[in-house]
């Protein structure tokens, strides 16, 4: 995959977030994704089943008002700022 799309699944994925769309995020993440939220217990989440589980948590306790990337991905990984409420 080159930079350039992983960029666009990136944007994909932040759009699904955005609108908590977990089955939206899952479909963009491969089947052996890790999932790190810094700050979150429980440290990284290995897995689709995980990370769904994590994202239905997530949704459940807080209202998502945007994502923001905070420069481009690597090509491997991306790191965001989410809003809340």
């Amino acid at each position: 995959m080159t930079p350039q799309e992983m960029d666009r699944l990136i944007e994909e994925h932040f759009a699904m977030e955005a609108r908590a769309d977990i089955d939206g995020i899952l479909a963009t993440c491969t089947d052996d994704i890790e999932h790190d939220d810094v700050g979150v217990p429980g440290g990284p989440v290995r897995g689709k089943a995980a990370v769904r589980a994590h994202y239905e948590a997530l949704t459940r306790n807080l209202q998502t008002t945007g994502v923001t990337p905070l420069h481009p991905s690597t090509g491997t990984t991306a790191r965001t700022s989410w809003s809340t409420r």
